[in-house]
């Protein structure tokens, strides 16, 4: 009896080894690293953590392998050796966890979620590229008081826009007004008022001028942190002649 149940016992002991072909000396082989986000947005300063964890080809933990963490943009994300991903600038990067050869990707967006994350001054979106003066608008057979001017031009000659980290913003428009090629008028047109962020990716942004009754201005937060206007509030100016302070080209 005692023979028969050691046959058994070890039938068992058989059959066991053969379910598990590996064995138990044998080591699991990194297949993928699974994260536990892959995209996710922080501030500049602000600070989340992301785990990394090796799997095998049957979805087992591969344990005691050392994770190394790398960015692609230290300027604007940074992680430690633990995966903790920190913003720096405002802009996005991608952190990367590795292991046995095999890696997996985050995408980061440092965003601004204060108004002293935003810079203090911004390009003029809609120039961006164009030296100046540049003409925003051009006009054939012009009326202008009593007569017809066959040519009038509005030129940008500069343009200046700053933020605050009070939420408050300021921004400048200066033109000349060319009749037949001629410089004939400066303007100068503006407004100021207070702006407001929000939360998603990429960041809303809106403009409530509190010099201009009604004037709303939306806009975004890019990727590389610069701030994506409506400009078509000052394109069509002819609707508010009389905010401009308008005199002779001397």
């Amino acid at each position: 009896m005692r023979n028969l149940i050691s046959f058994r016992t070890a039938v068992l002991l058989l059959a066991m080894a053969c379910a598990d072909p590996a064995g138990p000396d044998v080591p699991l082989v990194v297949d993928r690293v699974e994260l536990s986000s892959t995209s996710l947005a922080v501030a500049p300063g602000a600070a989340q953590v992301i785990t990394a964890t090796p799997r095998a080809v049957n979805g087992a933990v591969v344990p005691g392998r050392a994770i190394m963490w790398t960015s692609d943009a230290n300027t604007v994300v940074t992680v430690s050796a633990t995966g903790e991903v920190r913003g720096v600038a405002l802009g996005m990067g991608i952190v990367r966890a590795s292991v046995d050869g095999k890696s997996a990707n985050a995408t980061v967006s440092v965003i601004p979620t204060a108004p002293q994350h935003l810079a203090a001054s911004w390009r003029m979106e809609s120039f961006d590229g164009h030296a100046l003066p540049a003409a925003y608008a051009i006009f054939y057979d012009e009326p202008v008081g009593d007569r017809i001017i066959a040519k009038v031009e509005i030129r940008l000659d500069s343009a200046t826009k700053a933020m605050t980290g009070t939420a408050t913003y300021d921004r400048r428009y200066w033109f000349t007004e060319l009749h037949d090629d001629v410089p004939a008028w400066k303007y100068m047109w503006g407004d100021r008022g207070r702006f407001v962020l929000g939360g998603n990716v990429p960041v809303p942004l809106t403009l409530t001028s509190e010099y201009i009754e009604n004037l709303v201005t939306g806009g975004t937060v890019r990727s590389d942190g610069r701030l994506a206007l409506d400009e078509e509030l000052w394109i069509g100016e002819a609707r508010r002649a009389t905010l401009w302070v308008r005199r002779p080209v001397l």
